[in-house]
């Protein structure tokens, strides 16, 4: 903080007319108060040093007022702070193991999960805050008479890279958190697709030779061109059942 000296020293070392329509309109991360000094005082080195510092605690004042935009400024906050944003949000799952970018992630997702909660996009939206594409698929959805259970519903994820042992035993404990309290979670399939390209390729050659008498064909020629194409598609699905299944 700066007293009333300090104050009115740092007024006469900055010439006001300079500053009308120039850097102090600008962002404060931006703001350049050199150019601004009064011409008398441009040449003393205490009035110089004292500007570059105002300039100093400027553009730290402005970092600071940047964390106060809470949610456009997730990534800026700390991580004690994003332990108190998730409980003033009220994140219904959140555990200390989670990455920063998926405490920052259903942080910021957070009010939409509470506006659908307990439906299945809420379900979906709280999976894919941790990083995991997955979709519900209610028992009225299924093709498969004998899983048509009624009241239940199972998630398919397709898992893209490495998922931890303490995040496969908290899938029941996600998806209680967002859903209905009348649907149960049957059962999580975990799955796995790689697509590669296969290319065959076949060349035939035939040759017919006719004589004909007593007229000789000097020569005729067939030409054939026959093309292939296959392709291979593999799938390989891992089936997680809910405890007690």
């Amino acid at each position: 903080m700066w007293n009333s000296n300090e104050t009115r020293l740092l007024v006469c070392v900055i010439d006001p007319y300079s500053l009308v329509g120039t850097s102090m309109t600008n962002e404060l991360q931006n703001l350049h108060l050199l150019p601004t000094m009064a011409p008398a005082l441009s040449d003393d080195p205490f009035a110089k040093a004292l500007v570059k510092a105002v300039e100093l605690e400027l553009r730290s004042d402005y970092e600071e007022i940047q964390k106060i935009i809470l949610l456009e400024n997730l990534e800026k906050q700390s991580d004690n702070m994003l332990d108190h944003l998730a409980r003033h949000y009220h994140v219904d799952f959140y555990d200390d193991t989670l990455t920063r970018k998926q405490k920052i992630a259903l942080i910021r997702n957070s009010r939409a999960a509470h506006m659908y909660k307990g439906t299945k996009y809420a379900v979906e939206l709280a999976f894919e805050s941790l990083g995991l594409v997955g979709k519900a698929v209610e028992w009225w959805e299924e093709e498969d008479p004998k899983e048509r259970v009624p009241g239940t519903f199972r998630m398919v994820i397709d898992v893209k890279s490495e998922i931890t042992n303490n995040l496969l035993t908290q899938f029941d404990r996600l998806a209680c958190a967002y859903k209905n309290m009348r649907s149960h979670l049957r059962r999580v399939e975990l799955q796995m697709k790689i697509h590669h390209e296969l290319f065959v390729g076949t060349i035939s050659t035939a040759g017919e030779t006719i004589s004909i008498y007593p007229y000789q064909v000097g020569s005729i020629t067939l030409h054939g061109q026959q093309k292939q194409a296959t392709a291979s598609y593999s799938q390989e699905i891992l089936h997680f059942s809910t405890k007690g299944e």
